[in-house]
């Protein structure tokens, strides 16, 4: 079942630096992301927004580099690059297990 919320992982390069910022609001990749010792928080949700996302930094020495630790962060094999160089991994839909649970409900699977 999906109710239109997607998983979602982005990362990009700032122009005046080697620092690549990734913004994400999966859980698991935030969890795997505060572990990480060179990864430091630089942003996240503001009171009152509708989205929850956070915001590390990484730094890496090439793009290619980049582009593999994103694919092993993300264990997506199908990143999308968009014509900026910006990269974009879909990590499926948001269940909702609640809503799951009605009686009678049906499921398109």
């Amino acid at each position: 079942m999906d109710n239109g919320m997607r998983y979602y992982a982005c990362m990009w390069r700032e122009s005046n630096d080697d620092y690549y910022r990734i913004e994400t609001n999966s859980p698991k990749l935030i969890r795997k992301l505060q572990k990480r010792i060179t990864a430091s928080p630089c942003g996240r949700t503001m009171k009152g927004s509708t989205k929850h996302f956070r915001m590390f930094q990484l730094k890496y020495n090439k793009p290619n580099k980049a582009l593999n630790g994103f694919r092993r962060l993300t264990s997506q094999e199908s990143i999308i690059m968009d014509a900026d160089g910006d990269f974009f991994a879909d990590m499926g839909p948001i269940l909702d297990k609640k809503r799951a649970k009605i009686k009678g409900e049906v499921c398109d699977e």
